[in-house]
């Protein structure tokens, strides 16, 4: 089984990273969903573990560097990783569904709201683990955990 850690709008905020560290020692790969990219190294520095990340809309110097979005295979399950502004998920998720539709993946990752977010739609899993340091709407400080084994998955949420 795979295990994967998956987070979303750190910006920069040390200290709350370092509380979600302390809580992923058994995950084998982390995903940052955007804002901030950089945090990507500071998270691979602590943990020594792969760190894959996608910038977001408070990245501006990776504009032209880092792919905005990525597509990624785990143990037979195809993950498409983005911040989700591209898509306006702001609104709602239509826009980010028809192009996870097309992608052909199984799992869609997003952050920019700051708030957690777990839905299924036409077979795919639209997840948004909320942010880690500047949660909204009420919501709690929190990441995901996404478990993958022989092609299937299940995610929880984690509250720091």
């Amino acid at each position: 089984m795979r295990k994967l850690a998956v987070v979303s709008d750190t910006h920069r905020v040390e200290l709350i990273m370092d509380k979600f560290i302390d809580r992923i020692k058994d995950c084998d790969l982390i995903l940052h969903a955007g804002d901030n990219f950089e945090d990507c190294t500071y998270i691979q520095q602590l943990t020594g573990k792969e760190v894959i990340g996608v910038p977001g809309n408070c990245d501006h110097k990776y504009v032209g560097i880092a792919e905005r979005e990525l597509v990624l295979e785990v143990d037979g399950v195809n993950i498409l990783l983005c911040h989700g502004d591209q898509y306006n998920v702001q609104f709602d998720t239509y826009t980010l569904e028809s192009h996870a539709e097309l992608a052909g993946v199984d799992v869609a990752i997003f952050g920019h709201t700051h708030r957690p977010y777990k839905t299924e739609y036409n077979g795919i899993l639209y997840i948004n683990p909320g942010s880690l340091s500047i949660p909204r709407g009420g919501t709690d400080s929190g990441f995901m955990i996404l478990n993958i084994e022989n092609g299937n998955f299940d995610v929880e949420y984690i509250v720091i």
